[in-house]
């Protein structure tokens, strides 16, 4: 991302989120259930809230990526379920 003086622990958690939900999607055999974790609280809480704040954008991204995935798992005739 850069230097620490220019970005958050938040951010960064957050696309660790996005890379590992786009891996998920790119993969071709991924064993499911698969699991990401994070043990970052304000990325955690971020998940469970649709209100606009600093760094939101990178959530989004997270978002719209895991609804790729359950499409995908849609589509194949399988569930798909983000949990907090």
């Amino acid at each position: 991302l850069g230097p620490d003086k220019r970005h958050t622990v938040y951010e960064a958690e957050v696309v660790g989120l996005t890379l590992a939900a786009k891996l998920l999607a790119t993969e071709q055999n991924v064993e499911y259930p698969a699991s990401i974790f994070v043990d970052n609280q304000a990325t955690i809480q971020s998940g469970e809230s649709h209100r606009t704040k600093p760094g939101g954008y990178l959530v989004e991204n997270f978002r719209r990526m895991t609804r790729v995935l359950a499409k995908r798992r849609h589509e194949q005739g399988r569930n798909f379920a983000v949990t907090v």
